[in-house]
C-alpha cells in the first residue's frame, strides 16, 4: 500500500537525495515537497477520469433556494469532490462555490465525480506518475538545477501517458450481448 511517504522518497531517489523516515516538517525541503504534493495531487486527478478516482454520489439537497433565479435547486458538493464527469439524470448546473452547485434537477440527483483518493487506492502507475511529478515539481528545491527539473518533468508526461492508458485499458470492456435482429441476418 502506497503512503504519501513512499512517494516522497521515490521522488527523492529520481532526484539523487537520500530518503527520508517521516515527513519532518523541521526539514524545509520535504516540508515544501509535502506542500507541492498536496497541491499537485488534485490536479492530476482532475486531469483525466481516472477509473479508482470516480465516484456515484447522490447530492444532498440544500434546503435553501438558489440566489440565482434561473435555478430551482441548491446542492453540496460532496467533500471529496474534485470534477464532476457525469450526471443522472443529465441536467444543467452551475458550481458556485466549493461547497454549492445549482441546478433545475430536482432530487435525487447522482453525480459521477473524480474525488479525492488517499494514496493507499493509487495504482501503481498513478504512484509513479506522483513520483515523477513531484520530483519535477520539486527539482529546484532539492537540486537547484533547471536542467534536471526539465527532465524530471518530461519524464512525468511520458508517465502521464502512459498511466491513462494504462487506467483507460483496465476497464472491464461492456459485454456483448445478443441481438435477435442481428442473429436472424448472420446465421
Amino acid at each position: 500500500m502506497t503512503t504519501k511517504l513512499d512517494i516522497v522518497n521515490t521522488a527523492l531517489s529520481y532526484l539523487g537525495a537520500l530518503p527520508v523516515n517521516n515527513l519532518d516538517v523541521a526539514n524545509p525541503v520535504i516540508q515544501g515537497m509535502s506542500q507541492i504534493y498536496d497541491r499537485a495531487l488534485p490536479d492530476e486527478l482532475a486531469g483525466h477520469p481516472w477509473v479508482f478516482a470516480l465516484k456515484w454520489d447522490t447530492l444532498t439537497e440544500n434546503p435553501a433556494p438558489p440566489e440565482d433565479i434561473t435555478y430551482e435547486y441548491t446542492y453540496y458538493l460532496p467533500e471529496d469532490y474534485i470534477l464532476a464527469w457525469n450526471t443522472y439524470p443529465i441536467g444543467n448546473y452551475s458550481i458556485i462555490t466549493n461547497e454549492l452547485v445549482y441546478s433545475n434537477t430536482g432530487p435525487p440527483w447522482k453525480w459521477l465525480y473524480v474525488h479525492n483518493v488517499n494514496e493507499g487506492q493509487f495504482p501503481g502507475y498513478f504512484s509513479k506518475l506522483m513520483s515523477l511529478v513531484l520530483a519535477a515539481e520539486s527539482a529546484m528545491l532539492v537540486t537547484e538545477n533547471g536542467n534536471t527539473a526539465s527532465y524530471w518533468d518530461q519524464k512525468a508526461g511520458y508517465q502521464r501517458v502512459i498511466a491513462r492508458n494504462r487506467d483507460f485499458t483496465s476497464q472491464p470492456n461492456p459485454a456483448i450481448r445478443d441481438n435477435p435482429l442481428w442473429s436472424n441476418h448472420y446465421v
